[in-house]
């Protein structure tokens, strides 16, 4: 429920490639990505630019969502929702810090979220 709500405020257009794009599809090797460009771009509403991020980290962000959730469905819901809030915090974001770092601990974050969520859940069942 909650994520409908998330994705309610984003762009028609941002929602249509998350959803289209459920296994990102990485950057071919001949293509230059200029990390601090892309995110100027993209703190300034972008789509072209969060397009760009997404098939740069995308694939590499699944891959290790996958190794720590062991379901490549979970993964790729939780990858949505990790680009869901770069999107909305993307006013947000420092120039002057590493993207990557930052992405890839919000993906370790919303694991661990869902890790605790499956686990209070158990609890709840057994009572």
């Amino acid at each position: 429920m909650a994520l409908c709500r998330i994705f309610c405020s984003l762009k028609k257009d941002i929602l249509k490639f998350l959803i289209t794009s459920k296994s990102p599809k990485a950057m071919p090797s001949n293509t230059v990505f200029d990390e601090k460009e892309t995110l100027l771009e993209l703190s300034k509403g972008n789509e072209v630019a969060f397009e760009k991020m997404y098939r740069f980290l995308g694939e590499r962000i699944y891959c290790r969502l996958c190794r720590l959730l062991k379901s490549e469905v979970i993964a790729e819901e939780i990858l949505q929702d990790v680009f869901v809030t770069v999107w909305n915090n993307r006013s947000k974001l420092k120039l002057e810090k590493s993207f990557c770092s930052y992405i890839f601990c919000i993906a370790t974050n919303k694991c661990y979220d869902y890790f605790r969520t499956v686990k209070r859940n158990e609890k709840l069942f057994r009572e």
